[in-house]
């Protein structure tokens, strides 16, 4: 019975998500009242320590959050100053192909900016619809498995 109460606050995230269709930002904040709740009031659990918890877990979180604000930043930058058209343009010069392209991106742009402290897939989505890839061209099969 305790292992469905804890993992309790991760349904109610993807039930909210899922089936109710919120936005996961006010779904986790329900997720995360509703296993402090849980925690204090089920599991005994202090209060201080709850809140303690909460505040590591914030701390924890503050620096793969960083990364993705500061990517999501360096995007608007590149978007804006127009060099990520001369990158697209030099891919398609070098690359004959969509297969060569998303070679030379997953393996030789992919690495350049993780090296630089990219989150790479916020970047990638982007790069690919300026290449010319359709919306749903990741879930189209051309080669399937036999």
């Amino acid at each position: 019975m305790d292992f469905f109460i804890a993992i309790s606050p991760i349904l109610i995230v993807l039930v909210g998500m899922f089936v109710f269709n919120r936005y996961g930002t006010f779904v986790s904040i329900l997720g995360w009242l509703f296993c402090v709740v849980i925690a204090i009031y089920y599991f005994k659990t202090p209060f201080s320590v709850a809140i303690g918890a909460t505040l590591m877990g914030i701390v924890k979180a503050l620096g793969i959050s960083l990364a993705v604000i500061f990517t999501m930043f360096l995007i608007f930058l590149v978007s804006e100053t127009k060099a990520l058209l001369r990158i697209i343009d030099y891919i398609k010069d070098i690359t004959s192909n969509k297969e060569e392209q998303t070679i030379f991106l997953g393996m030789g742009f992919g690495s350049l900016s993780k090296a630089l402290g990219m989150v790479t897939p916020a970047i990638f989505p982007l790069i690919f619809r300026l290449l010319g890839f359709s919306h749903s061209s990741c879930y189209c099969n051309k080669y399937p498995l036999l």
